[in-house]
């Protein structure tokens, strides 16, 4: 069963059932449409963040829970494993030092 809304996502914020972050830094590579978070279009535009929540995410949550589970889960996998300060200060010393 697909947690996402119909429409295509929007540039903007993400959120995902771990955390919530701007378009900007390591999140807008982490998230990946209803597998690790959702779009919720404009930061700066709160209609668009209520009715994403109103329309899939809650929904999603209380009628789909373990759809909304694997999505936690996914989340956590693919984002925890990737986007962590180990790989960021090794990353950092070696562009840093040896570039």
């Amino acid at each position: 069963m697909n947690c996402a809304a119909p429409s295509p996502s929007q540039p903007g914020r993400e959120v995902s059932a771990k955390t919530t972050k701007d378009a900007h830094g390591w999140w807008i590579e982490g998230c990946i449409e209803d597998v690790t978070g959702w779009a919720i279009g404009d930061p700066s535009d709160a209609a668009t963040l209520y009715q994403k929540l109103e329309q899939v995410v809650l929904p999603c949550y209380y009628q789909q829970r373990d759809q909304f589970v694997r999505i936690m889960r996914h989340a956590i996998a693919l984002n925890a494993s990737h986007f962590n300060t180990q790989r960021m200060v090794q990353e950092y010393v070696l562009k840093a030092y040896f570039e």
